[in-house]
């Protein structure tokens, strides 16, 4: 869990803050702009997970089970379960990202580097790579 300072902002700062957020990630236009910004942001492990959290709502859009995509992607069910649950109750937060990834033309070829990190992790775990 991320560490929050315990002098807390007051609430319509925080709201401020998220709303600045917001507009600066919807006007970055370009991938070499957005990497900057994204390095510069998130640590390494920081834009692992939120790449992971796509990859499961993707793989839960797609109808594999917690413990297909747990192993697919080296999370936990729980980690599913929790994504699986944050798509019911947030809203289409994700359904955005997978609509983006359509325009782009992208979303399959998401999808086949997804199914090929299952057989990756089977060779992996026999000892074949």
């Amino acid at each position: 869990m991320p560490h929050i300072s315990k002098n807390r902002l007051k609430p319509f700062e925080e709201e401020k803050l998220k709303a600045t957020l917001k507009i600066i990630l919807a006007k970055i236009n370009n991938k070499k702009d957005m990497d900057n910004f994204l390095k510069f942001l998130l640590s390494d492990t920081e834009q692992i997970m939120f790449s992971k959290r796509i990859a499961i709502a993707v793989l839960l859009k797609d109808g594999l089970s917690e413990v297909e995509i747990g192993d697919k992607l080296g999370v936990t069910r729980e980690t599913v379960n929790r994504i699986n649950l944050l798509m019911q109750i947030r809203g289409n937060g994700f359904e955005t990202a997978i609509s983006k990834l359509e325009q782009e033309k992208m979303l399959n070829e998401f999808k086949k580097f997804l199914s090929s990190l299952a057989k990756y992790s089977v060779r992996a775990a026999s000892g074949r790579i």
